[in-house]
């Protein structure tokens, strides 16, 4: 599993108090849902950095690409949003890989060889949006925010 956490604002923090507060379950679920809908393109990028990074000889590329990712949030005494991916089959593991670590058979060698590849591309990539990310769900923020009140 490989993954990215973006941490809570201030703001998000006073809106989950506010929340907790006001008790209201539906305007509870639309800022999850909003919180995971904002995450979104940090999905897109690391799909598309697998693909266009990662060795495509034997398919790794495309492989990693079509692991499950999914939008993890919490949104209590420390609010946030983690992206995580799994996979399972072809005995790959997806944290080493990110990590730049490939590990696979080889023919007419030892049973596994261990070969190095270019690390975090994943991650990286997610990083690489975070900040327009948090922009996006800044604004959600404050609009439930005015809401509240």
């Amino acid at each position: 599993m490989i993954g990215i956490e973006v941490r809570a604002s201030r703001d998000l923090k006073v809106l989950s108090a506010k929340l907790k507060e006001a008790g209201d379950r539906g305007l509870r679920r639309e800022v999850l849902g909003g919180m995971r809908a904002g995450a979104k393109p940090l999905i897109a990028a690391a799909r598309d950095a697998a693909r266009d990074e990662l060795p495509s000889h034997g398919g790794l590329n495309e492989w990693v690409a079509s692991a499950t990712f999914g939008v993890r949030t919490l949104l209590n005494a420390n609010p946030r949003v983690r992206i995580v991916a799994t996979k399972k089959g072809k005995h790959h593991d997806l944290k080493a890989i990110d990590e730049g670590r490939l590990r696979h058979p080889t023919f007419g060698r030892p049973p596994w060889v261990v070969q190095p590849i270019t690390p975090h591309v994943v991650t990286d990539a997610m990083e690489r949006e975070v900040d327009a990310v948090r922009e996006v769900l800044a604004g959600a923020i404050d609009d439930y925010l005015r809401r509240l009140t």
